[in-house]
């Protein structure tokens, strides 16, 4: 039973309301200069600048293993492009493929993670709580 504690353990449960974060997420250390651009493509990607956004600064941590996660993908495409019978390398690529779907679905990067993750309610929302309600839900338009 969905958000039944005792049944599924609680995960199913309902992420909560909305809590806005503390800002933009920051790369936690250097990156290369290949990681940086993932990192701010991602970043764009992921709308962390629009307000309010449920980005915390310390979700850098997570987008930046993401990037890094991307920029050793494309090597490893680029090493097995030159070398297709290597098969560690082709086993290594699968296992990067597999972090980088989990990543992908930690960030909600495609749209029914997205559906996942708690929504920013829209300004007229937060002005009336009940209509917005009944929005998300479905029952007025």
């Amino acid at each position: 039973m969905p958000g039944t504690v005792g049944r599924s353990g609680g995960f199913n449960a309902n992420p909560g309301p909305f809590r806005p974060g503390d800002g933009q997420p920051e790369p936690p250390r250097k990156l290369t200069a290949e990681a940086d651009a993932c990192f701010t493509w991602l970043l764009q990607r992921l709308g962390t600048d629009s307000r309010p956004s449920p980005w915390h600064r310390v979700d850098g941590t997570v987008v930046a293993t993401f990037a890094e996660l991307l920029e050793s993908q494309e090597h490893l495409a680029t090493a097995l492009a030159q070398n297709p019978a290597d098969e560690k390398l082709l086993r290594l690529r699968l296992q990067y493929a597999q972090q980088i779907g989990r990543f992908s679905s930690l960030l909600g990067m495609t749209p029914r993670d997205r559906d996942r993750c708690p929504q920013v309610p829209a300004e007229s929302d937060q002005n009336d709580a009940v209509a917005g309600l009944m929005k998300r839900l479905g029952i007025a338009g």
